[in-house]
This record gives C-alpha cells, sequence and structure tokens, in this order.
C-alpha cells in the first residue's frame, strides 16, 4: 500500500485516513513518537512478533520496527520519499513509513530474498565439498540462516564474495581454535567487504560510532544466540572487527551478556584495546591464542597502533603469551632493518621511502586472507604474492608498456 494512492480514496484527508487504516502498537519503549500499523500489515508484524525469539531475521525486522519511534530527524531527511514519506533501507528488506502530526505509521514491511548479484548480510551454512580433490568449502547462499548450530561462527573482512570468504575462514578458524575446531561445516556471518565504496563507507561509520545496519544485524544475532545460553566460537577477520566492534557496543548497551562466547581476533584493521572494551563489557571471552597480526602489513600493525596493543591484549588473552609480541616487535626490527638496507643499497630508493619500503610486503588486502604468523612468512607471502601479480603482465610492444595477459 502506498500512501499518496489511498489517500485519494479520503478525498485528502489525512487524520481520517490515518485514523481508519492503521492501529498503534504497543511494544517497545514508552519513548519517542507513537508507532502504528496500516491493518493490512498488522499480521505481517504479528508473526514478526511471534517469531522474534526463535528467529534472527525476524528479530532484526520487528526491532527496527520499533526503531522508527526514535529516528533523529536528520537520517529521516536521508530516506525521504515524499513529504510525510520515508523509506527505512534494512540488510534484506526495507520499511516504508509515513511520518504525520509527531507519530510514525508503517505502511509495508518488504523483505528482499537473496539474488546472484547481491548476496545480503546475514548467517549462511559453509559445508566442505567432497570429491573435488583440494578442500573447498560452499556457501549456502539459498536462504538465510535463523539460529546457529554450529560450534563455529566467522566474521569475514575483505572478500572477493561470499564464497571466497567461505574459503579462507576455516584456515583462521582452526589457527586460533586448533586444527579439529571444525571438521565438514560452520557458520558465516556475511560481510559484503570487497574494496568498493560502500563497504569501506560502512566501515568508516561503524568505527566512528554510527552503527550500520548490518551491525545492528549482527548485534540481534548475536544477543539471541546468547539468550539460547550456546556456547559459540568467534572468529573475526580483517575489516569484520570494526563490524563487531559496532556490533557489540549495541549488545553492551542494551545490558546483554554474550559470556558463552569466545572470540579469535585474526589480522584485526582496528585497534585492538578499542574492540576488547566492548568485548570485556558484553563478558566475552578471549581465545588462549594470541591475535593473529601480520607485522608487515601497515593497517594491521601501525596505522591501527596495535604495534602497542598487540601486548596487552595478548596477555589478557593469555599470561604465558607475554614473551610473543616482544619476539615479534624484535624480529619486525631485523626484518625491516634488513629490508630497507637491501632497498636503499640495491635498488636506490631515496632515504624517506626506506623505512616504508618492509611495509610495502603486506600490503595487499588478499594477504589479510591467510596465516602470516612471523616476520618470515610475511616476507615470503608478500614476495610470492607480488611475484604472482607480475607473472601476469607482459610488454605491450605497440602502446610501450606493461599490460595484463
Amino acid at each position: 500500500m502506498v500512501v499518496e494512492k489511498t489517500l485519494s480514496d479520503f478525498k485528502g484527508n489525512i487524520d481520517q485516513y490515518f485514523k481508519d487504516q492503521f492501529e498503534e502498537i504497543g511494544e517497545g519503549s514508552s519513548n519517542g513518537r507513537r508507532l502504528f500499523i496500516a491493518k493490512n500489515a498488522k499480521r505481517q508484524f504479528n508473526e514478526l512478533l511471534k517469531r522474534k525469539d526463535k528467529s534472527f531475521s525476524e528479530r532484526y525486522f520487528y526491532n527496527q520496527i520499533l526503531s522508527i519511534k526514535n529516528v533523529g530527524y536528520l537520517n529521516s531527511q536521508f530516506s525521504v520519499i515524499s513529504p510525510i514519506t520515508r523509506r527505512l533501507r534494512l540488510e534484506g528488506g526495507e520499511i516504508i513509513y509515513a511520518v504525520w502530526h509527531g507519530s510514525s505509521y508503517v505502511t509495508q514491511i518488504n523483505v528482499t530474498p537473496n539474488n546472484s548479484d547481491k548476496i545480503n548480510p546475514g548467517v549462511y551454512a559453509v559445508r566442505k565439498q567432497t570429491g573435488k580433490g583440494k578442500e573447498v568449502w560452499e556457501a549456502d547462499t539459498n536462504s538465510e540462516l535463523n539460529h546457529i548450530q554450529t560450534k563455529n561462527l566467522a566474521i569475514n573482512g575483505y572478500a572477493n564474495g561470499i564464497q571466497n570468504a567461505a574459503n579462507f575462514m576455516p584456515d583462521l578458524i582452526k589457527y586460533g581454535f586448533g586444527e579439529i575446531a571444525i571438521r565438514d561445516v560452520y557458520s558465516l556471518f556475511y560481510n559484503p567487504c570487497s574494496g568498493n565504496l560502500s563497504g569501506e563507507w560502512r566501515s568508516f561509520r561503524d568505527n566512528n560510532g554510527f552503527s550500520t545496519q548490518t551491525a545492528k544485524k549482527l548485534a540481534d544475532i548475536l544477543a539471541l544466540t546468547a539468550e539460547k545460553e550456546k556456547e559459540l566460537n568467534l572468529t573475526v577477520h580483517e575489516d569484520g572487527h570494526i563490524l563487531l566492534k559496532s556490533a557489540l557496543r549495541i549488545v553492551a548497551k542494551e545490558g546483554k551478556s554474550l559470556e558463552n562466547f569466545t572470540v579469535f581476533y585474526a589480522n584485526p584493521t582496528v585497534n585492538l584495546q578499542l574492540i576488547d572494551r566492548w568485548r570485556s563489557k558484553t563478558g566475552m571471552k578471549l581465545a588462549s591464542k594470541a591475535p593473529l597480526i601480520n607485522i608487515m602489513s601497515a593497517r594491521q600493525y601501525l596505522t591501527s597502533l596495535n604495534f602497542f596493543s598487540d601486548a596487552i591484549v595478548t596477555r589478557r588473552a593469555d599470561p604465558a603469551n607475554v614473551g610473543i609480541p616482544v619476539y615479534n616487535a624484535i624480529q619486525t626490527a631485523i626484518t625491516t632493518a634488513g629490508i630497507a638496507t637491501a632497498s636503499a643499497t640495491f635498488l636506490g630508493i631515496s632515504a624517506a621511502a626506506v623505512g616504508a619500503a618492509p611495509f610495502l610486503l603486506g600490503q595487499s588486502r588478499t594477504l589479510s586472507q591467510k596465516v602470516i604468523d612471523s616476520s618470515g612468512k610475511s616476507v615470503q607471502e608478500g614476495v610470492r604474492h607480488y611475484a604472482g601479480k607480475a607473472k601476469k603482465l607482459v610488454w605491450d610492444p605497440i602502446h610501450k608498456m606493461m599490460v595484463a595477459e
């Protein structure tokens, strides 16, 4: 039902239209605007209400409907359809509502299923495929999971689509929780993070306290899973840490406990102390394994200030880990000094670039998908990555330049 069309039946009497066609929702906080729902959408809302404690998607949609009570003026202006109609875009759907005389009127609850071009953020089952030679994992994208049955949940960062994420996350899970942590199935919270502008904008907002719909959906998933008192191992990868930090902030402010969860940090691009502050507030435990950080990645080690925070969080995870960050720091100093000296001696790099030269090896975001736990492996994987790219380039005699094969 679209507001403008139905209003014609009331000969422009908007007050009468809202009075006759909507019922007030008494759920949620008494603060904020009064909230009403169209009578022809009431059945759909009641289904959400009935299943909100059983299903991830119903919990998420239900909470976002109630959030309309407190949508700020600025946010509402970014979602204008008409002078009185607004659209709240969700992960996997939208809510159309009208604002009239200080009250909000929900007119439509639309759910958008996955398609081949767009996979919604959410939890998906990932299973190992047999008979394909090497180890291959495949995410079932036909439908999102509405509860988690596995012991492991992963949150990906940079990935070229959900199937790419499904295949590199198992190595990170095994590194954090042991080789037998997963056998043939795990759960993945898919975070669309392919390096495009929209993904980077979401990460920027989550990192700066403006929770995105993806973070709100993850928060509902964590809270509902915790209510079932399920033990869960959580492995977080790259920019997935930014998303988790935002979700934990929501969970903590709601006073929810995640004490049955244990988290492992893999290749974080956010300062570990910042995310660990919110982890601690929810009661979530740290895996005893020291956080995985590629010390040749400027993003993971330098700009995130994890060269400092690594030692603090590693000690929290297990006091026996106290020597690991010290060893890493020494190895980093030796490796960077060696590469910098070689760069200056053999390549003639200027003095200003000498210090940065070693960290060029760790700049590709695809390297964050690997287990790189030493300076030697950082160099090895960095050289292998760029050597592989070089093989794909050939000389074009016409344009006098290197081009892709």
